[in-house]
Protein backbone atom coordinates (compact mmCIF):
# COMPACT_ATOMS: atom_id res chain seq x y z
CA UNK A 1 0.00 0.00 0.00
CA UNK A 2 0.78 3.40 -0.66
CA UNK A 3 0.30 4.19 2.62
CA UNK A 4 -0.38 2.17 5.74
CA UNK A 5 -4.21 2.59 7.71
CA UNK A 6 -2.59 3.86 10.76
CA UNK A 7 -0.80 6.60 8.89
CA UNK A 8 -3.51 7.42 6.96
CA UNK A 9 -5.32 7.76 10.46
CA UNK A 10 -2.73 10.22 11.91
CA UNK A 11 -3.13 12.18 8.86
CA UNK A 12 -6.73 12.36 9.11
CA UNK A 13 -6.28 13.67 13.00
CA UNK A 14 -3.76 16.09 11.83
CA UNK A 15 -5.88 17.42 9.17
CA UNK A 16 -9.18 17.59 11.92
CA UNK A 17 -6.84 19.76 14.65
CA UNK A 18 -5.50 21.74 12.00
CA UNK A 19 -9.00 22.78 10.71
CA UNK A 20 -10.17 23.43 14.34
CA UNK A 21 -6.87 25.83 15.03
CA UNK A 22 -7.69 27.70 11.52
CA UNK A 23 -11.25 28.15 12.23
CA UNK A 24 -9.69 30.09 15.80
CA UNK A 25 -7.11 31.74 14.22
CA UNK A 26 -9.88 33.23 11.63
CA UNK A 27 -12.54 34.39 14.24
CA UNK A 28 -11.56 37.74 14.40
CA UNK A 29 -11.46 38.09 10.32
CA UNK A 30 -14.89 36.65 9.70
CA UNK A 31 -15.43 39.78 12.24
CA UNK A 32 -15.01 41.77 9.11
CA UNK A 33 -17.81 40.02 7.43
CA UNK A 34 -20.31 41.94 9.62
CA UNK A 35 -20.17 45.54 8.52
CA UNK A 36 -20.45 44.47 4.77
CA UNK A 37 -24.10 43.48 5.88
CA UNK A 38 -24.80 46.83 7.48
CA UNK A 39 -26.84 49.89 5.77
CA UNK A 40 -24.70 52.31 4.19
CA UNK A 41 -24.29 55.94 5.21
CA UNK A 42 -24.90 58.62 3.20
CA UNK A 43 -22.86 61.72 3.69
CA UNK A 44 -23.18 65.50 2.57
CA UNK A 45 -20.67 67.98 1.58
CA UNK A 46 -22.20 71.51 1.60
CA UNK A 47 -19.08 72.83 -0.25
CA UNK A 48 -18.71 72.01 -4.00
CA UNK A 49 -15.15 71.71 -4.75
CA UNK A 50 -13.55 71.35 -8.37
CA UNK A 51 -12.58 67.65 -8.92
CA UNK A 52 -10.99 66.34 -12.36
CA UNK A 53 -11.55 63.32 -13.33
CA UNK A 54 -8.72 61.13 -15.23
CA UNK A 55 -9.49 58.57 -17.58
CA UNK A 56 -6.66 56.41 -18.88
CA UNK A 57 -7.98 55.42 -22.09
CA UNK A 58 -4.93 53.93 -24.51
CA UNK A 59 -6.52 52.15 -27.89
CA UNK A 60 -9.55 52.00 -26.18
CA UNK A 61 -12.71 52.02 -28.60
CA UNK A 62 -15.51 51.83 -25.78
CA UNK A 63 -14.61 55.12 -24.51
CA UNK A 64 -17.46 56.72 -25.81
CA UNK A 65 -19.55 55.38 -23.23
CA UNK A 66 -17.74 56.33 -20.41
CA UNK A 67 -18.00 60.28 -21.46
CA UNK A 68 -21.33 59.72 -21.97
CA UNK A 69 -21.85 58.72 -18.64
CA UNK A 70 -20.00 61.53 -17.59
CA UNK A 71 -21.54 64.02 -19.27
CA UNK A 72 -24.69 62.62 -17.63
CA UNK A 73 -23.77 63.75 -14.04
CA UNK A 74 -25.67 65.54 -11.98
CA UNK A 75 -23.17 67.19 -9.93
CA UNK A 76 -22.56 70.22 -12.04
CA UNK A 77 -20.36 70.45 -15.43
CA UNK A 78 -18.86 74.35 -13.55
CA UNK A 79 -16.89 72.08 -10.21
CA UNK A 80 -15.04 69.22 -12.40
CA UNK A 81 -13.04 68.75 -15.45
CA UNK A 82 -12.84 65.60 -17.57
CA UNK A 83 -9.15 64.51 -19.08
CA UNK A 84 -9.18 61.37 -21.63
CA UNK A 85 -5.37 60.44 -21.53
CA UNK A 86 -4.51 59.23 -24.80
CA UNK A 87 -0.83 57.86 -26.12
CA UNK A 88 -1.42 58.52 -29.78
CA UNK A 89 -2.00 62.25 -31.04
CA UNK A 90 -4.30 60.80 -33.85
CA UNK A 91 -6.45 59.17 -31.43
CA UNK A 92 -10.25 59.40 -32.66
CA UNK A 93 -10.90 59.62 -28.76
CA UNK A 94 -9.30 63.55 -28.85
CA UNK A 95 -11.82 64.45 -31.74
CA UNK A 96 -14.58 63.01 -29.48
CA UNK A 97 -13.31 65.29 -26.50
CA UNK A 98 -14.69 68.39 -28.05
CA UNK A 99 -18.59 67.02 -28.04
CA UNK A 100 -18.71 66.99 -24.19
CA UNK A 101 -18.90 69.56 -21.21
CA UNK A 102 -15.57 70.27 -19.92
CA UNK A 103 -13.88 67.44 -21.22
CA UNK A 104 -9.91 67.83 -22.65
CA UNK A 105 -7.58 65.24 -24.13
CA UNK A 106 -4.72 64.99 -22.88
CA UNK A 107 -1.41 63.07 -25.07
CA UNK A 108 0.67 61.21 -23.02
CA UNK A 109 3.27 59.69 -25.81
CA UNK A 110 5.67 57.68 -23.75
CA UNK A 111 3.60 55.03 -22.02
CA UNK A 112 4.13 51.58 -21.16
CA UNK A 113 1.92 51.07 -17.91
CA UNK A 114 -1.21 52.67 -16.42
CA UNK A 115 1.22 54.81 -14.17
CA UNK A 116 3.04 55.84 -17.01
CA UNK A 117 -0.43 57.49 -18.33
CA UNK A 118 -1.40 58.70 -15.14
CA UNK A 119 2.05 60.37 -13.91
CA UNK A 120 2.33 62.02 -17.11
CA UNK A 121 -1.25 63.54 -16.99
CA UNK A 122 -1.24 64.60 -13.43
CA UNK A 123 1.87 66.77 -14.20
CA UNK A 124 0.35 68.24 -16.94
CA UNK A 125 -2.72 69.66 -14.83
CA UNK A 126 -0.22 70.39 -11.75
CA UNK A 127 1.72 72.97 -13.90
CA UNK A 128 -2.24 74.27 -15.08
CA UNK A 129 -4.10 77.36 -13.79
CA UNK A 130 -6.50 75.45 -12.52
CA UNK A 131 -6.46 73.67 -8.84
CA UNK A 132 -8.72 70.43 -8.31
CA UNK A 133 -9.42 69.39 -4.43
CA UNK A 134 -9.38 65.63 -5.94
CA UNK A 135 -8.13 63.45 -8.64
CA UNK A 136 -11.21 60.53 -9.71
CA UNK A 137 -9.41 57.88 -11.53
CA UNK A 138 -11.93 55.45 -13.61
CA UNK A 139 -11.10 52.87 -16.61
CA UNK A 140 -11.71 54.12 -20.00
CA UNK A 141 -14.26 50.56 -20.57
CA UNK A 142 -16.04 51.72 -17.04
CA UNK A 143 -18.84 53.29 -16.91
CA UNK A 144 -20.22 55.58 -13.75
CA UNK A 145 -23.37 56.02 -11.94
CA UNK A 146 -25.04 59.82 -13.10
CA UNK A 147 -24.35 60.59 -8.85
CA UNK A 148 -20.66 59.33 -9.33
CA UNK A 149 -19.14 62.61 -9.33
CA UNK A 150 -21.57 64.10 -6.69
CA UNK A 151 -20.82 61.37 -4.12
CA UNK A 152 -17.46 61.46 -4.81
CA UNK A 153 -17.20 65.26 -4.05
CA UNK A 154 -19.37 64.29 -0.76
CA UNK A 155 -16.74 61.66 0.16
CA UNK A 156 -14.04 64.18 0.83
CA UNK A 157 -16.08 65.01 4.24
CA UNK A 158 -14.18 62.02 5.15
CA UNK A 159 -11.05 63.66 5.22
CA UNK A 160 -9.61 60.46 3.58
CA UNK A 161 -6.38 60.76 1.53
CA UNK A 162 -7.82 57.68 -0.90
CA UNK A 163 -11.05 57.21 -1.09
CA UNK A 164 -12.82 54.16 -3.03
CA UNK A 165 -16.07 53.90 -4.68
CA UNK A 166 -18.37 50.97 -5.18
CA UNK A 167 -17.74 48.58 -8.08
CA UNK A 168 -20.36 46.99 -9.82
CA UNK A 169 -20.49 44.87 -13.03
CA UNK A 170 -21.39 46.98 -16.13
CA UNK A 171 -22.01 43.74 -18.43
CA UNK A 172 -25.53 43.34 -15.95
CA UNK A 173 -26.48 46.94 -18.16
CA UNK A 174 -26.68 45.27 -20.96
CA UNK A 175 -28.82 41.98 -22.17
CA UNK A 176 -28.18 38.53 -21.10
CA UNK A 177 -26.04 37.71 -23.91
CA UNK A 178 -23.51 39.82 -22.85
CA UNK A 179 -22.95 38.04 -19.33
CA UNK A 180 -21.94 34.17 -18.39
CA UNK A 181 -20.56 32.26 -15.50
CA UNK A 182 -17.24 33.72 -15.94
CA UNK A 183 -18.42 37.31 -15.96
CA UNK A 184 -20.62 36.43 -12.54
CA UNK A 185 -18.18 35.01 -10.75
CA UNK A 186 -15.58 37.87 -12.05
CA UNK A 187 -17.45 40.01 -10.79
CA UNK A 188 -17.82 39.04 -7.04
CA UNK A 189 -14.32 39.74 -6.25
CA UNK A 190 -15.45 43.38 -5.73
CA UNK A 191 -17.79 42.10 -3.41
CA UNK A 192 -15.17 40.00 -1.83
CA UNK A 193 -12.75 42.99 -1.56
CA UNK A 194 -15.47 45.71 -0.27
CA UNK A 195 -18.62 44.21 1.56
CA UNK A 196 -16.54 41.44 3.26
CA UNK A 197 -13.42 43.04 3.81
CA UNK A 198 -13.00 47.11 3.22
CA UNK A 199 -16.13 47.64 4.71
CA UNK A 200 -15.18 46.81 8.33
CA UNK A 201 -11.71 48.46 7.48
CA UNK A 202 -12.52 51.74 6.46
CA UNK A 203 -14.86 51.88 9.48
CA UNK A 204 -12.04 51.22 11.81
CA UNK A 205 -9.64 53.43 9.69
CA UNK A 206 -7.16 50.45 8.96
CA UNK A 207 -5.83 50.22 5.43
CA UNK A 208 -7.93 49.00 2.61
CA UNK A 209 -7.43 46.73 -0.63
CA UNK A 210 -6.98 49.72 -3.64
CA UNK A 211 -8.54 48.56 -7.06
CA UNK A 212 -7.51 51.24 -9.19
CA UNK A 213 -10.66 52.06 -10.95
CA UNK A 214 -13.51 54.55 -9.13
CA UNK A 215 -11.18 55.63 -6.52
CA UNK A 216 -10.17 59.60 -5.67
CA UNK A 217 -6.86 60.55 -4.16
CA UNK A 218 -6.74 64.32 -2.85
CA UNK A 219 -4.93 67.26 -3.83
CA UNK A 220 -2.83 66.98 -0.43
CA UNK A 221 -1.74 63.46 -1.40
CA UNK A 222 -0.90 63.91 -5.06
CA UNK A 223 1.51 67.04 -3.53
CA UNK A 224 2.90 64.69 -1.72
CA UNK A 225 3.88 61.81 -3.31
CA UNK A 226 4.72 64.37 -6.45
CA UNK A 227 1.90 62.88 -9.09
CA UNK A 228 1.71 59.43 -9.57
CA UNK A 229 5.13 57.52 -9.07
CA UNK A 230 3.76 54.03 -9.31
CA UNK A 231 4.88 51.02 -12.26
CA UNK A 232 4.78 47.51 -10.79
CA UNK A 233 2.11 45.74 -12.59
CA UNK A 234 -1.00 46.52 -9.91
CA UNK A 235 0.24 50.32 -9.36
CA UNK A 236 -3.60 50.64 -7.25
CA UNK A 237 -1.64 47.93 -4.83
CA UNK A 238 1.21 49.55 -4.74
CA UNK A 239 -0.22 52.84 -3.81
CA UNK A 240 -2.44 51.46 -0.78
CA UNK A 241 0.93 49.72 0.71
CA UNK A 242 3.01 53.13 0.51
CA UNK A 243 0.02 54.82 1.97
CA UNK A 244 -0.17 52.37 4.81
CA UNK A 245 3.59 52.55 5.26
CA UNK A 246 2.62 56.71 5.73
CA UNK A 247 -0.20 56.23 7.97
CA UNK A 248 -2.82 57.99 5.39
CA UNK A 249 -6.28 57.64 5.52
CA UNK A 250 -8.57 55.24 3.80
CA UNK A 251 -11.96 55.52 3.06
CA UNK A 252 -15.09 53.20 1.37
CA UNK A 253 -17.96 55.11 0.09
CA UNK A 254 -20.17 52.92 -1.45
CA UNK A 255 -23.14 55.80 -3.26
CA UNK A 256 -19.92 56.83 -5.37
CA UNK A 257 -20.84 53.52 -7.67
CA UNK A 258 -18.69 52.58 -10.71
CA UNK A 259 -19.58 50.05 -13.12
CA UNK A 260 -16.78 48.00 -14.70
CA UNK A 261 -16.51 45.81 -17.69
CA UNK A 262 -15.36 41.89 -16.92
CA UNK A 263 -14.37 39.74 -20.10
CA UNK A 264 -16.65 36.75 -21.04
CA UNK A 265 -13.51 34.99 -21.99
CA UNK A 266 -12.30 32.46 -19.02
CA UNK A 267 -8.69 32.83 -20.33
CA UNK A 268 -9.05 36.68 -20.87
CA UNK A 269 -9.97 36.53 -17.19
CA UNK A 270 -7.14 34.13 -15.71
CA UNK A 271 -4.76 36.60 -17.63
CA UNK A 272 -5.90 39.24 -15.57
CA UNK A 273 -5.81 37.45 -12.90
CA UNK A 274 -2.30 36.37 -12.94
CA UNK A 275 -1.10 40.00 -13.66
CA UNK A 276 -3.18 40.73 -10.44
CA UNK A 277 -1.24 37.88 -8.30
CA UNK A 278 2.03 38.54 -10.34
CA UNK A 279 1.57 42.22 -9.15
CA UNK A 280 0.31 41.68 -5.05
CA UNK A 281 3.55 39.24 -5.15
CA UNK A 282 5.94 42.00 -6.50
CA UNK A 283 4.51 45.00 -4.36
CA UNK A 284 4.47 42.93 -1.06
CA UNK A 285 8.20 41.76 -1.46
CA UNK A 286 9.56 45.12 -2.35
CA UNK A 287 7.78 46.91 0.48
CA UNK A 288 7.40 44.32 2.82
CA UNK A 289 10.35 44.99 5.58
CA UNK A 290 8.82 48.93 5.50
CA UNK A 291 5.43 47.74 6.69
CA UNK A 292 7.04 45.96 9.63
CA UNK A 293 9.19 48.28 10.48
CA UNK A 294 5.49 50.77 10.22
CA UNK A 295 4.03 48.11 12.64
CA UNK A 296 6.60 47.73 14.81
CA UNK A 297 6.51 51.78 15.07
CA UNK A 298 2.99 52.37 15.79
CA UNK A 299 2.82 49.52 18.39
CA UNK A 300 5.60 51.73 20.50
CA UNK A 301 3.71 54.86 19.81
CA UNK A 302 0.23 53.13 21.47
CA UNK A 303 2.64 52.25 24.48
CA UNK A 304 3.15 56.24 24.71
CA UNK A 305 -0.77 56.47 25.78
CA UNK A 306 -2.09 58.62 22.96
CA UNK A 307 -5.44 60.00 22.95
CA UNK A 308 -8.15 61.54 20.90
CA UNK A 309 -7.82 61.08 16.81
CA UNK A 310 -4.44 60.32 16.75
CA UNK A 311 -4.98 57.41 19.01
CA UNK A 312 -7.51 56.47 16.53
CA UNK A 313 -4.97 57.07 13.52
CA UNK A 314 -2.55 55.10 14.84
CA UNK A 315 -3.75 51.96 16.45
CA UNK A 316 -6.28 51.93 12.78
CA UNK A 317 -2.60 51.70 11.45
CA UNK A 318 -1.43 49.52 13.64
CA UNK A 319 -3.88 47.20 12.74
CA UNK A 320 -3.48 47.87 9.41
CA UNK A 321 -0.08 46.52 9.10
CA UNK A 322 -0.95 43.24 11.50
CA UNK A 323 -4.09 42.37 8.80
CA UNK A 324 -1.58 42.80 5.83
CA UNK A 325 1.47 41.22 7.64
CA UNK A 326 -0.74 38.12 9.03
CA UNK A 327 -3.98 37.83 7.42
CA UNK A 328 -2.95 34.94 5.21
CA UNK A 329 -1.84 33.08 7.66
CA UNK A 330 -4.88 31.37 8.82
CA UNK A 331 -6.20 30.97 5.13
CA UNK A 332 -2.58 29.09 4.76
CA UNK A 333 -4.12 26.79 8.29
CA UNK A 334 -6.79 26.74 6.30
CA UNK A 335 -6.41 24.81 3.29
CA UNK A 336 -2.51 23.61 3.17
CA UNK A 337 -3.01 20.69 5.86
CA UNK A 338 -6.69 19.76 3.97
CA UNK A 339 -4.80 20.42 0.41
CA UNK A 340 -1.81 18.21 1.11
CA UNK A 341 -4.31 15.53 2.79
CA UNK A 342 -6.70 15.74 -0.24
CA UNK A 343 -3.48 14.63 -2.64
CA UNK A 344 -2.16 11.86 -0.59
CA UNK A 345 -5.66 10.36 0.08
CA UNK A 346 -6.18 10.72 -3.79
CA UNK A 347 -2.90 9.14 -4.70
CA UNK A 348 -4.07 6.25 -1.71
CA UNK A 349 -7.02 6.00 -3.39
CA UNK A 350 -5.73 5.45 -6.88
CA UNK A 351 -3.02 2.82 -5.65
CA UNK A 352 -5.24 0.64 -3.90
CA UNK A 353 -8.06 1.16 -6.63
CA UNK A 354 -5.21 -0.14 -8.74
CA UNK A 355 -3.84 -2.96 -6.67
CA UNK A 356 -7.28 -4.77 -5.25
CA UNK A 357 -10.02 -3.02 -6.80
CA UNK A 358 -12.72 -0.35 -6.14
CA UNK A 359 -14.81 -2.15 -4.27
CA UNK A 360 -12.18 -3.34 -1.76
CA UNK A 361 -12.54 -2.33 2.09
CA UNK A 362 -8.94 -0.17 2.15
CA UNK A 363 -10.06 2.01 -1.33
CA UNK A 364 -13.46 2.80 0.05
CA UNK A 365 -11.59 3.84 3.19
CA UNK A 366 -9.24 6.20 1.46
CA UNK A 367 -12.36 6.96 -1.09
CA UNK A 368 -13.96 8.43 2.47
CA UNK A 369 -11.09 10.50 3.55
CA UNK A 370 -10.70 11.80 0.26
CA UNK A 371 -14.25 13.20 -0.46
CA UNK A 372 -14.16 14.43 3.63
CA UNK A 373 -11.22 16.85 2.47
CA UNK A 374 -12.78 17.80 -0.97
CA UNK A 375 -16.40 18.59 1.04
CA UNK A 376 -14.35 20.54 3.78
CA UNK A 377 -12.35 22.75 1.25
CA UNK A 378 -15.59 23.08 -1.79
CA UNK A 379 -17.86 23.63 1.73
CA UNK A 380 -15.56 26.84 2.73
CA UNK A 381 -15.71 28.46 -0.32
CA UNK A 382 -19.22 27.45 -0.76
CA UNK A 383 -20.57 29.56 2.48
CA UNK A 384 -17.70 32.60 1.42
CA UNK A 385 -19.62 32.25 -1.60
CA UNK A 386 -22.75 32.29 -0.28
CA UNK A 387 -21.93 35.58 2.06
CA UNK A 388 -20.59 37.46 -0.52
CA UNK A 389 -24.05 37.09 -2.56
CA UNK A 390 -26.09 37.81 0.16
CA UNK A 391 -24.25 40.98 1.37
CA UNK A 392 -23.97 42.30 -2.09
CA UNK A 393 -27.50 41.17 -3.07
CA UNK A 394 -29.28 44.05 -4.65
CA UNK A 395 -26.38 44.90 -7.14
CA UNK A 396 -26.40 40.90 -8.48
CA UNK A 397 -28.60 41.34 -10.97
CA UNK A 398 -28.81 37.76 -12.60
CA UNK A 399 -31.38 35.48 -12.60
CA UNK A 400 -32.15 32.51 -9.94
CA UNK A 401 -30.69 30.03 -12.23
CA UNK A 402 -27.47 32.53 -13.03
CA UNK A 403 -27.61 32.63 -9.17
CA UNK A 404 -27.22 29.31 -8.42
CA UNK A 405 -24.72 28.30 -10.98
CA UNK A 406 -22.27 30.81 -9.38
CA UNK A 407 -22.98 29.70 -6.09
CA UNK A 408 -22.15 25.95 -6.76
CA UNK A 409 -18.98 26.92 -9.47
CA UNK A 410 -17.34 29.97 -8.02
CA UNK A 411 -15.78 28.17 -5.29
CA UNK A 412 -13.69 26.26 -8.27
CA UNK A 413 -12.95 29.88 -9.75
CA UNK A 414 -11.56 30.89 -6.41
CA UNK A 415 -9.45 27.77 -6.27
CA UNK A 416 -8.19 28.97 -9.53
CA UNK A 417 -5.77 31.66 -7.55
CA UNK A 418 -3.79 28.83 -6.20
CA UNK A 419 -2.10 28.13 -9.42
CA UNK A 420 -1.41 31.84 -9.93
CA UNK A 421 -0.06 32.38 -7.02
CA UNK A 422 2.57 29.55 -7.51
CA UNK A 423 3.11 31.17 -10.67
CA UNK A 424 3.27 34.36 -9.55
CA UNK A 425 6.22 33.26 -6.81
CA UNK A 426 7.61 31.21 -9.97
CA UNK A 427 7.97 34.53 -12.10
CA UNK A 428 9.69 36.23 -8.67
CA UNK A 429 12.11 33.84 -7.73
CA UNK A 430 13.51 33.78 -11.60
CA UNK A 431 13.18 37.65 -12.28
CA UNK A 432 10.97 37.16 -14.84
CA UNK A 433 8.26 39.15 -13.59
CA UNK A 434 7.83 41.79 -16.42
CA UNK A 435 4.32 41.55 -18.48
CA UNK A 436 4.00 42.88 -22.19
CA UNK A 437 0.81 44.83 -21.91
CA UNK A 438 -2.26 42.75 -23.56
CA UNK A 439 -5.91 44.41 -24.67
CA UNK A 440 -8.13 42.08 -23.12
CA UNK A 441 -11.16 41.12 -25.17
CA UNK A 442 -13.80 44.10 -24.62
CA UNK A 443 -17.81 43.58 -24.94
CA UNK A 444 -17.68 46.84 -26.44
CA UNK A 445 -16.55 45.41 -29.69
CA UNK A 446 -19.57 43.27 -29.88
CA UNK A 447 -22.30 45.40 -28.58
CA UNK A 448 -24.60 47.30 -31.58
CA UNK A 449 -24.58 50.96 -31.47
CA UNK A 450 -28.35 50.87 -30.99
CA UNK A 451 -27.67 49.20 -28.05
CA UNK A 452 -26.74 51.62 -25.80
CA UNK A 453 -27.29 51.32 -21.80
CA UNK A 454 -30.35 50.03 -20.28
CA UNK A 455 -32.33 53.02 -18.22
Amino acid sequence: MLITFETAQLLFKIFVVSTIAAFVLYLPRIWYFVDGFKKVKQLNNPVKNRLAVLVPARNEKGVIHMMESLEKQTYSHKFFDTFIIVKDSNDPAIELCKNYTNMFSIVVPVQSCKGDALDGAIQKIMKGKKKYAGYIIVDADNVVDQNFVFEMNNSLVSDADIILGKRCVKNYLYSKEYRNWVVNCNGLIYTFLDKLGNAFRSKHNMYCSVCGTGIMITSRLVDEIGGWPYRSVTEDYELGITSLIAGRKFFLYEPAVTYTEESLSHKSANDRRRRWLLGFAQVTAKYKKDVIAKYHEDKEKLKNGLSGEELKKVRGNFWGCFDFLYSLIPLAFIFAPAAIAAIVFGAATVNSWLKFGIYDSSTIFFVKRLGVCCLYLYGILFVYTLLGMIADRKVLKISFLEKLLVLLINPFYIAEYVKFFFWALYKLATKSEDLEWVPIERIEDKIPAKKRLRK
